[in-house]
């Protein structure tokens, strides 16, 4: 096993707005390192007018990263942009199905759990980013440059998002992909 060559902080908040409504924190995060020393890093913002987002957020981040840590430990992790593009959208496809069936189970529209989701994969060759919604993700390389990986989605009106609970949200997925590590990562 290789010795954990990241350092991890995270850290969901309840804002002001949410404690003067008794709202609780819509947020989730979460992320596990592999045993070749693979980052995965999920984050999510639930909808602030869904009945069920904190719900909808938390599942969201568990079940990326699940998925993402199954495919990995069960062989190499791809070696061409095309097959991460690929593993994510597979990825981002789960969690809208796992999301579908808890609306189903509890008898709810899937609109009642929804969340944006930012997941990043950092190997030592490779970092994925795959976004849908308003977050963002920086990184940065060995040589100190920073980039935004991918930009924060805006929907056609002020303040409207793109959720993974959306029918065709697979279309509005942005995946990208270098082949190059990274040094840091940030996720909001």
């Amino acid at each position: 096993m290789i010795e954990d060559p990241w350092r991890v902080v995270g850290v969901s908040v309840v804002g002001t707005s949410h404690l003067d409504k008794a709202v609780p924190c819509q947020d989730a995060h979460r992320y596990q390192v592999l045993s070749g020393g693979e980052l995965l890093v999920a984050v999510a913002d639930g909808a602030g007018s869904a009945a069920r987002a904190e719900t909808g957020a938390s599942r969201a981040v568990d079940k990326a990263i699940e998925k993402l840590a199954q495919l990995l430990q069960a062989g190499t992790p791809p070696s061409d942009e095309a097959s991460w593009k690929h593993l994510m959208t597979g990825v981002f496809g789960l969690v809208r199905a796992e999301l579908d069936g808890m609306a189903e189970l509890e008898n709810r529209p899937i609109r009642d759990f929804a969340t944006t989701l930012t997941v990043a994969v950092a190997t030592g060759e490779w970092t994925a980013v795959g976004q849908l919604g308003d977050g963002a993700a920086v990184a940065r390389n060995a040589g100190g440059r920073l980039w935004l990986t991918v930009n924060p989605q805006r929907g056609e009106y002020a303040n409207e998002a793109y959720f993974v609970t959306l029918a065709n949200a697979l279309e509005y997925l942005e995946v990208c992909v270098w082949h190059e590590p990274v040094t840091a990562l940030v996720l909001i």
